[in-house]
């Protein structure tokens, strides 16, 4: 369970900047949060990111990637002394030397963790782990340039601060060595998914690969099915490469291995045929991505992560989520995580969008604390208020509000007077 997310010095975000899942006392839709064994603490189960172009929100999705990367591999995909894919806050000149911050609160168990770092391009400066009790935090490790003090409470070793490189964090060397809490945190960790809203290939495959799994290949097909897509069923078939294969497409030889290594398949939407009195004769079979719409292509390659996530009580982050698809669907997609029944593991579901109609007068989906939106200050640095924040009423026209913040932050373009597109062109 995801509890907030921050960071400072990363991108668009010069302070520290946090996306917040803690829902708060306001008491609209109460199915749309949940009670958590870490004390008090009720969270949300999904939260809405609005903004204008360029004010942020893709820029949140990438800060909460790479740290979740970075905690995942740093112990074992980095090399010494190899540079550190961090970029950090570049509009002001207090900020281009200093180091990026990154912090999650998580709840895994009945116990509530804050784990935080900073890190630049060549190592990490700073690294922390907490656990909360009741209500007071203790720590657990604590990591300055100078030293690491791991405290007796900690199940981590002593000896690993001597494995612990300057360029890794001490949490992913710890799970590598079978430490408890930091398994904990990493598993945690790996219950985040992201999805980019504009490339779907990596998540058709996963998709696909759950189809063929019995686990979850009749839940998932029913979801796929019910979405109305004018297909009558689904197949997913792993395509088995075969030396005439490697032959005809003229692969080079040191290639091979790596291919026969990796699972691609073959996706089919099974189609109705119909006769001259237009009763059902046969049906035919289509490749997925050859024959269906975009948006189909979309549904599906988000359909494998949201199951997943539903299954597992995960955490799915999609950016441009409505891209494609029609707000129908994605309003159902996002009812099904809102929802009492469909969510028993209370599975949380963050995601960017322009389209307002989740956030019209009829939609009632959203609580307050559960719209959020970005804005950029007159110096390149991105904020966040929800429209709880806002103090917004809870009667007011939340898309209203939202349209009439965009037309303060719009470039003001007289398209008849400012554009001079076509002046020196001689068309003749």
């Amino acid at each position: 369970m995801l509890v907030k997310f921050s960071t400072a010095n990363f991108l668009s975000f010069k302070e520290k900047t946090s996306l917040n899942l803690e829902a708060t006392s306001i008491a609209e839709y109460p199915d749309n949060t949940f009670s958590t064994p870490a004390g008090d603490l009720n969270l949300l189960k999904s939260l809405v990111i609005y903004g204008p172009n360029s004010s942020g929100k893709s820029n949140m999705y990438k800060a909460m990637r790479f740290a979740r990367w970075f905690i995942l591999n740093s112990s074992k995909d980095l090399q010494a002394r190899e540079k550190i894919d961090v970029n950090c806050f570049k509009f002001n000149t207090e900020t281009l030397h200093e180091p990026s911050f990154f912090e999650f609160e998580i709840i895994v168990g009945d116990t509530k963790y804050r784990y935080c770092f900073k890190v630049d391009h060549k190592i990490v400066y700073e690294e922390a782990l907490y656990y909360t009790k009741k209500i007071k935090e203790y720590p657990l490790f604590i990591r300055t340039r100078k030293d690491i003090t791991i405290e007796d409470r900690s199940d981590i070793a002593p000896q690993l601060k001597m494995l612990t490189r300057d360029n890794a964090l001490l949490l992913s060397v710890a799970a590598q060595f079978n430490s408890s809490v930091a398994t904990k945190i990493i598993d945690k960790m790996k219950s985040l998914k992201f999805v980019a809203g504009d490339h779907d290939d990596t998540n058709i495959i996963q998709t696909a690969k759950m189809l063929e799994n019995p686990k979850y290949s009749k839940i998932l097909k029913d979801f796929i099915l019910h979405a109305g897509l004018g297909f009558s069923d689904i197949m997913s078939e792993k395509v088995r490469w075969t030396d005439k294969d490697f032959r005809k497409l003229n692969i080079p030889k040191e290639f091979i291995a790596h291919i026969e290594r990796q699972e691609t398949f073959n996706v089919s939407t099974i189609h109705q045929v119909f006769d001259e009195q237009n009763e059902p004769s046969s049906t035919i079979r289509l490749d997925l991505v050859q024959n269906e719409s975009l948006g189909t292509q979309k549904f599906f390659s988000l359909a494998g992560p949201i199951i997943d996530a539903i299954l597992r009580g995960g955490i799915l982050i999609v950016d441009e989520f409505s891209s494609r698809m029609n707000p129908m669907l994605c309003e159902t997609i996002i009812r099904l995580f809102n929802s009492k029944e469909n969510n028993p593991n209370n599975a949380q579901f963050i995601f960017v969008t322009h389209n307002t109609v989740f956030i019209n007068t009829n939609s009632q989906i959203f609580r307050r604390d559960q719209m959020v939106t970005f804005k950029k200050d007159e110096y390149g640095a991105t904020y966040i208020r929800s429209l709880y924040d806002m103090r917004v009423r809870k009667d007011a026209s939340f898309e209203k509000k939202y349209l009439d913040e965009l037309a303060e932050v719009a470039p003001k373009i007289d398209i008849s007077q400012q554009l001079t597109l076509f002046a020196d062109i001689d068309l003749d």
